[in-house]
C-alpha cells in the first residue's frame, strides 16, 4: 500500500496535472514543465513504487515537446531494461499506460509504426 504524499503518488498528480494543462499553456513550454519537474524528482528516488513508469512516460513527453529524440531513446532503454529504477504496478504505472505514452512519442517523432 502506497501512503499519501509518496514519491510515486507527486509524480502521478504532476504528470496527470501536466496532461490536462498543457492545452491551456501556449507553445512547447507548457508541455515542458511537468515532464522537466517529474524527471527531476525521479531520478534521485530510484525506488519509488511505479517511478520507473512514470519517468519513461516524462521522457515520452519531453520527447513529445520537440525536446529530441534522446529523451524517447532514454525512455525506451529504461522501459526495455527493466533495471535501475521501479517498474510496479500503480494507478497510472503499468505497461499498457507507458507503451501508450511511448507510441505517442513515436508518432510525435515521426517513427510510428516502425
Amino acid at each position: 500500500m502506497v501512503c499519501p504524499g509518496t514519491a510515486g503518488e507527486r509524480m502521478a498528480a504532476i504528470l496527470t496535472r501536466d496532461r490536462r494543462s498543457a492545452r491551456e499553456v501556449a507553445g512547447d513550454r507548457g508541455r515542458r514543465v511537468a515532464p522537466d519537474e517529474a524527471i527531476a524528482h525521479l531520478r534521485g528516488r530510484p525506488r519509488a513504487l511505479g517511478g520507473g513508469h512514470l519517468l519513461v512516460q516524462a521522457l515520452a513527453g519531453l520527447s513529445r515537446a520537440r525536446e529530441g529524440a534522446e529523451h524517447f531513446e532514454e525512455a525506451m532503454r529504461l522501459f526495455d531494461g527493466r533495471q535501475g529504477f521501479d517498474l510496479s504496478y500503480l494507478w497510472v504505472c503499468s505497461d499498457e499506460v507507458t507503451l501508450f505514452e511511448l507510441s505517442r512519442a513515436a508518432a510525435a517523432l515521426g517513427r510510428a509504426g516502425n
